[in-house]
């Protein structure tokens, strides 16, 4: 690790910590965001937020499985072309805190853990296909999860 920088934030209610691991090849850096509750009475813990958000794509995931065949025959009528692609679905991943789910994009993925009443997202840059990122967040994950 080259340097480390922390920024906090109040974003929608939330406490967001952010740091950011600089690593001597830039695109190899890694960037931790924590969010925990805000300080203010009307806040939404993080847990509920987690549970509205991970919970809901969860349940249009399943549905979304059941009705891959339907789209795909819309595609063919459509055609393929001026499509918008769709994004991946979270991913639920077993064994790490209280719950967690990978979001892969197409120049890597985040990973989002819940563990007690906060949450954490790890991003890691640099080379390599999703499934070696997905290996190296869960490998730092599982550190973050020895400090909470």
């Amino acid at each position: 690790m080259k340097e480390a920088q922390r920024s906090d934030r109040q974003d929608g209610g939330f406490i967001v910590s952010q740091c950011y691991y600089a690593l001597p090849t830039t695109s190899n850096s890694v960037v931790l965001n924590v969010t925990l509750a805000g300080e203010s009475g009307g806040a939404v813990s993080p847990r509920k937020f987690w549970e509205d958000t991970f919970g809901k794509a969860e349940r249009e995931g399943k549905d979304k499985a059941s009705s891959e065949r339907e789209r795909e025959k819309k595609a063919k009528e459509r055609g393929a072309e001026g499509e918008e692609e769709e994004a991946a679905p979270p991913e639920k991943i077993a064994g790490l805190g209280d719950e967690a789910f990978w979001i892969a994009s197409r120049v890597g993925g985040a990973l989002y853990v819940l563990k007690k009443d906060l949450f954490f997202r790890i991003s890691v840059g640099g080379a390599g296909d999703e499934k070696s990122k997905l290996k190296k967040s869960k490998t730092l994950a599982q550190r973050a999860l020895k400090r909470i």
